[in-house]
């Protein structure tokens, strides 16, 4: 494969972590359902270091990128259920900064992110949950086709969410099963693959207000990239990442989560750290 291309590629899986960023969160008890009427205001702040991209057949590639992005995400709840099941909207509001070695870097308004969802089954008794949550997401970020670190990707995509919540007794599992769609760059002549992610987290409530997890998440590529209508060969890209979720409720309606997360295994993709705080308040 020539360097143009292998570079371009790794830029594309860069573009790429900004949506991921945007909207790649699970926490214990994330997947719960709240009355009809209730409303949620999260703040996220995600931090990426990603000092590498590991293609899968060649040395890796120095890219020294860092990403720091603040969302804002109201949710709220309709005051009435649709057929007996608990619905809603939500929103994704990010302001973010990436940089990169020997290159400018970028701050502003990314890309806006807006979706409904619906709870499929609601089991209060044996605290079982399952939704279904859409999200879609508008080029409205800053973006420069000549710049490397965007803040904006310049596509619209849009992720199919399946969330399940189980909570037995101090144990908790939260998991996300999410499929990615990426329409084409209206800018560029790349485009990038449909990607399946699964994301879970495995909780136990030490105390009433302090909870500890261990947190997965994997992103598997369903095909290669292409770039002006050619296919690059062998870029499919697989990422595997491990860490631990640390909760606290200062009060009933006033939760802290951190998450620390580290990059196991990357093929075609970037390898790095991740590390998360969020604050969630209800009412």
């Amino acid at each position: 494969m020539k360097r143009f291309l292998v570079v371009f590629w790794a830029f594309s899986i860069i573009w790429g972590v900004l949506s991921q960023a945007q909207a790649d969160v699970i926490d214990p008890y994330d997947n719960i359902n709240a009355p009809p009427g209730a409303n949620a205001l999260i703040t996220y702040w995600n931090y990426y270091h990603l000092p590498e991209f590991s293609p899968k057949n060649g040395d890796d590639i120095d890219i020294d990128v860092d990403v720091s992005v603040l969302a804002v995400r109201p949710v709220h709840f309709f005051s009435k259920k649709l057929a007996g099941h608990s619905w809603g909207l939500n929103a994704i509001l990010p302001l973010g900064h990436c940089s990169m070695d020997n290159m400018k870097n970028s701050t502003g308004l990314g890309d806006i992110i807006v979706g409904p969802f619906i709870y499929l089954v609601e089991n209060e008794k044996d605290n079982v949950y399952l939704s279904f949550w859409e999200f879609i997401q508008a080029p409205t970020g800053q973006y420069d086709k000549d710049k490397a670190t965007n803040i904006g990707t310049d596509r619209w995509f849009f992720e199919h969410e399946l969330a399940f919540g189980w909570y037995p007794g101090r144990f908790g599992v939260d998991a996300n099963l999410n499929y990615w769609q990426f329409l084409k760059s209206k800018e560029l002549k790349e485009e990038r693959p449909d990607a399946l992610e699964l994301e879970a987290v495995l909780h136990y409530g030490i105390t009433d207000k302090f909870r500890i997890g261990i947190q997965g998440a994997a992103w598997w590529d369903m095909d290669d990239y292409k770039y002006d209508g050619i296919k690059a060969e062998d870029t499919k890209g697989t990422n595997y990442k491990l860490g631990i979720n640390l909760g606290y409720s200062l009060q009933e309606n006033l939760i802290l989560n951190l998450r620390y997360m580290k990059d196991i295994k990357s093929d075609n993709f970037t390898e790095g750290s991740h590390a998360y705080f969020k604050i969630t308040y209800l009412f």
